[in-house]
């Protein structure tokens, strides 16, 4: 938190136009690729772990 309240160099979506979950970002002349989803897209699981949790919950 000490170092994200200062300010300094951060990155810039580049992609944000055409996708709604950047994958491009760029900062001070770099260029960085995430890729944020598995190679065949997203994939749920029937019973995600935090699914259990909820239900017990209720």
């Amino acid at each position: 938190m000490a170092l994200a309240s200062t300010g300094g160099a951060h990155v810039i979506p580049s992609d944000w136009l055409v996708n709604d979950c950047p994958e491009i970002w760029a900062d001070d002349g770099d260029t960085h690729r995430y890729s944020w989803y598995q190679p065949a897209g997203l994939e749920f699981a029937d019973k995600p772990e935090r699914y259990d949790g909820y239900l017990s919950a209720v």
